[in-house]
């Protein structure tokens, strides 16, 4: 019965875990800082890194190239040694 209790418990956090991104991209979008469906450009992803938005920033590249969440952290992680923060 425990093992129930703690597989309810983390498929609701997942769920709620997703809802919460699902609303932070609606912002974003609303903002204007994430781009439309279909119409992102690697641009785009500078733009999300630099406002400190990199989880956006590796989704936004996915939208774009496709791939595995490892090469989008990567591309992410590469992008940001070669234009620091201030």
């Amino acid at each position: 019965m425990t093992l129930l209790w703690i597989a309810v418990f983390f498929l609701l956090t997942g769920l709620i875990a997703n809802l919460l991104m699902r609303r932070e991209l609606r912002s974003l979008r609303r903002q204007g800082i994430y781009p439309p469906p279909d119409q992102a450009s690697d641009a785009d992803v500078r733009n999300l890194l630099e406002a400190g938005y990199p989880v956006f920033a590796m989704r936004c590249f996915r939208d774009i190239h496709g791939g595995s969440l490892k090469d989008a952290k990567t591309a992410i992680n590469r992008l940001k040694a070669t234009n620091p923060a201030p």
